[in-house]
Formats: C-alpha cells, structure tokens, sequence
C-alpha cells in the first residue's frame, strides 16, 4: 500500500520576503548589476524597481540605480521582463555603498496552448523546436 499526502497553500497566503525588517530606518545607498538569463545570457531591457524608483537594464543588461532610499537592513527590488518569471532580489544595504548584483531571471518556457484536434509545432526560444501531431482517439 502506498499512500500520498500533500500540502498547498493559496496564493495569498505566499510571502516571498522571507527576512522582514524589523527596522524602520533608511538608508541612501546606490545599487547596479547585470540581468543575465539561466544560460548567463545578457538580458537588455527588463525592468527593476527598487521601492518607489525605477529602471531598464541597458542593451548589455547593466542597470543603476543611484541614490534611492532602502531600508537599513534589508530590503527587495523585482526584476520584471516579459516572457520571463518576475524576479525578486534582497538588498543588505549594510555591506557596502554601492551594490553590484549578478541577477539571473528565468524565462518562461511554455506560454501556447493548442487544441489536440491539429498538428502543432512549439518553438522555444529559437532553440528548440517540438512537433506534437494530432491525438487519434
């Protein structure tokens, strides 16, 4: 006999930050980095948000953000691309002025659905390319 159990919570019940401050304080600080993909592909254009400021990484990927208000001990920006899962990166302003951040978001890799009644052909990301023929019940 085997038996399964399984546990799942509701979306709003999620908390992605994790490590809470506990402070109220801010502090000025300056953060840069690089958006690369999970194959360390550079990702031009996506959009970080750090608090009430925003940026684009450049066509490298490079973004900075240059005097912006965290919280003293930690702190989250989102990394936001179409196509790509929203990323979500802690921010420790303690350990240095100026942060330079490696980021990598993950693409998402199936966003088509089709009706088995035809042939379908899925592309991925001009990598790979899938032939799913029609279902014969």
């Amino acid at each position: 006999m085997m038996l399964f159990a399984a546990c799942r919570k509701e979306l709003d019940q999620v908390d992605i930050h994790e490590d809470k401050p506990t402070s109220k304080v801010e502090v000025e600080t300056n953060v840069s980095g690089v958006i690369k993909d999970e194959r360390s592909q550079i990702i031009p254009f996506a959009t970080i948000i750090l608090n009430d400021r925003s940026t684009q990484s450049d066509i490298n990927g490079y973004f900075e953000i240059r005097d912006v208000y965290v919280n003293e001990e930690i702190d989250y920006m989102t990394i936001k691309k179409p196509g790509y899962f929203d990323q979500v990166e802690s921010i420790c302003p303690i350990l240095a002025d100026l942060h330079f951040i490696d980021i990598s978001i993950e693409e998402k890799l199936y966003t088509h659905s089709s009706d088995a009644d035809e042939d379908f052909t899925f592309i991925y990301s001009d990598l790979y390319e899938v032939f799913i023929p029609k279902i014969h019940w």
